[in-house]
């Protein structure tokens, strides 16, 4: 079995000399950064999203409908919607 590491990094000052500090109210880890002194939690909440909407634009490119596309990634089509628009080439 292979053993995966996992560090974390600041995101003020991208150190790795971190030490724990508690918990938030939401659950997460809270961290201290021992160089720069911030004070945190570190969630891959915002990375999670991003990943969610480059899947959204991939099925989008494959031409999947709306609903569709919500059920697969659970993302709204309000949301779907705004991503379409924005990937769209300019009319010429």
């Amino acid at each position: 079995m292979i053993s995966e590491t996992i560090t974390y990094r600041c995101q003020r000052c991208g150190s790795l000399n971190l030490r724990k500090n508690g918990h938030s109210t939401s659950g997460y880890p809270k961290y201290h950064c021992k160089d720069c002194n911030k004070y945190g939690t570190i969630s891959n909440v915002a990375q999670q999203r991003v990943e969610r909407y480059e899947q959204v634009e991939k099925l989008l490119l494959e031409r999947t409908s709306l609903r569709g596309i919500q059920r697969v990634t659970g993302v709204s089509r309000p949301t779907i919607i705004k991503l379409a628009k924005k990937k769209r080439p300019p009319l010429r």
